[in-house]
């Protein structure tokens, strides 16, 4: 007897996201950008109109690879392109005999008027710099249809079938694909629960859902007779509310795009005439929304040899920030993935907070009485610690490339201390000037204390974390995983200063009195009131 197909389980989409978040190349890069991997998950998970318009430069992509490489496309992508990176493509294309009909450009490639040619009746012009997020959605329909179905499309387009026609049928495989896997009952029910919530609040837009919206919405649940399961965490709703304001917001994006003509995610191609790169307004606008990489994402992308942050530091930091790349232990922050939000910061104070201490409520670790002003008082000066950390990060890692001859040292310390940077070569100008300008830097360091050279020796000695230590110099891959991560330490600076800002303006007193106005109640409801030892009684 044949056994029945398992029943459709949300986790296959979890999973082949990850596949294509999360693959590596043999040095340890992503092979998918993580703003691609990232509009492609949101694409997917919240199946937006950006879905359907996927389907048409990817199936032409298809094609065009699979006439590139005689042994396929998936050798095109995988073996010739390798990264998911425009310049890859372009040179993988540059050199590739393709058909009559598909032409490469120095931008894009182009499929004339035709079966491949823009419904308009014009060409159809698919970017190198649109590639990435086009072949990541290529890549997830082969492993969640199968590479049968995905090749038997692909070869109707070379019996000269329209595109258009072909690309409805993928999106509608996909789409049915997806169904069960997505619309599970739980989650409408949850989805159910928000939108009456909001609507009784007469919130209609993202740009409303706030600090007290979320506050509010969770006390609403908790009371609700029996409350609805995923909502009675703090953390749980927080994290649900965000991601439920995640979709409206793409919405509205798509919805206010399709109203006056412009470019989304969706149009991924350009269908006129002119050679006007493909998607560039609606690319620039994913990269200042859906593209957003946080980042903690960004120091931790690959498996880099250079320890940027104590996992201590770095499960702090995430409370906080988008830390959508934390490995198991370190858990997931508010956001998810998602640029935190102003109007949120509260809430996400309230998260690391409170919301920790329910969880060891929950557990049976009952901590009770609740915190004071001076652990509000306290998480701000350890953020302040943190920042201090870090900076001497930057400083060790400056060190170790003008050391090394790499200019991106000298790069780092002009962002870092511009001021320090110049006193500090201009001493050392004083020297010869027939010298390359790294050299003249390695010679500053060993001139006078008090100069810039002075901090970056004693950081050097200081930050002895894997990457920054005497004996990791001969890593092969070392110095370049420093120079692609010590740029990321300048935004997570200005992210930290954004909240620590935040928290002086308002006062830790201020705060604390509103909070555990709100939650001392609740959480005495919910797990009894504290005795004298500080272990809740119900």
């Amino acid at each position: 007897m044949i056994p029945p197909d398992p029943a459709p389980d949300p986790r296959d989409v979890a999973e082949l996201l990850a596949l294509i978040a999360e693959r590596e190349t043999r040095g340890g890069r992503p092979w998918c950008p993580p703003h691609a991997a990232r509009a492609l998950d949101r694409a997917i998970r919240f199946r937006t109109r950006a879905l359907n318009g996927l389907a048409r430069p990817a199936l032409r992509l298809g094609r065009a690879m699979e006439a590139a490489d005689r042994r396929g496309s998936v050798n095109f992508l995988h073996g010739r392109v390798a990264v998911l990176r425009p310049d890859r493509f372009a040179a993988a294309f540059a050199n590739a005999d393709l058909p009559a009909g598909i032409r490469a450009e120095a931008r894009a490639i182009v499929f004339a008027p035709g079966p491949l040619g823009a419904s308009t009746g014009g060409p159809f012009r698919l970017t190198f710099a649109a590639m990435p997020l086009v072949a990541a959605y290529w890549d997830f329909c082969r492993m969640a249809l199968g590479p049968e179905t995905v090749d038997a499309l692909v070869s109707k387009l070379a019996e000269g079938a329209q595109a258009e026609e072909v690309a409805g049928q993928l999106t509608q495989a996909l789409r049915d694909w997806l169904r069960p896997r997505l619309e599970s009952e739980h989650a409408l029910k949850q989805a159910l629960v928000i939108r009456r919530f909001l609507q009784a609040a007469e919130i209609g837009q993202a740009a409303e859902i706030g600090d007290e919206t979320i506050l509010g919405f969770w006390q609403q649940a908790v009371s609700d007779p029996p409350p609805v399961e995923g909502f009675r965490l703090f953390r749980g709703a927080m994290r649900r509310l965000v991601a439920y304001r995640r979709a409206l917001a793409l919405a509205e994006t798509e919805a206010a795009a399709a109203a006056d003509g412009t470019e989304t995610l969706a149009a991924l191609a350009d269908e006129g005439d002119d050679d006007t790169p493909l998607g560039q307004p609606a690319l620039r606008r994913a990269e200042a929304s859906e593209g957003w990489v946080s980042p903690l994402e960004g120091l931790f992308a690959g498996s880099a040899p250079v320890k940027w942050l104590t996992g201590t530091d770095r499960a702090a930091l995430g409370a906080f920030l988008a830390d959508p790349g934390a490995p198991p232990g370190l858990g997931r922050g508010a956001f998810d993935g998602d640029r935190p939000e102003a109007a949120m910061t509260h809430s996400a104070w309230r998260f690391d907070l409170f919301g920790g201490l329910q969880e060891r409520m929950a557990n049976g670790r009952l901590h009770w009485p609740p915190p004071g002003a001076e652990d509000y008082a306290a998480r701000a000066a350890r953020l302040d610690k943190i920042a201090e950390r870090i900076v001497q990060t930057q400083l060790a890692a400056a060190w170790h490339l003008v050391d090394a001859g790499r200019f991106e040292g000298l790069t780092l310390l002009s962002q870092i201390d511009p001021a320090g940077l110049r006193d500090w070569l201009g001493t050392a100008l004083s020297g010869p000037r027939d010298r390359p300008l790294t050299e003249i830097a390695r010679a500053a360091m060993e001139m006078r204390p008090g100069l810039l050279g002075a901090r970056l020796r004693q950081a050097a000695r200081k930050v002895t974390r894997q990457g920054f230590r005497p004996t990791d110099e001969d890593m092969p891959e070392r110095l370049d995983a420093m120079a692609e991560g010590a740029v990321h330490l300048g935004p997570l600076l200005d992210e930290i200063e954004a909240h620590r800002n935040w928290m002086a303006r308002r006062g830790a007193e201020v705060l604390h009195a509103a909070d555990i106005a709100v939650f001392g109640p609740v959480f005495e409801g919910l797990y009894g009131k504290a005795d004298g030892h500080g272990v809740a009684s119900g």
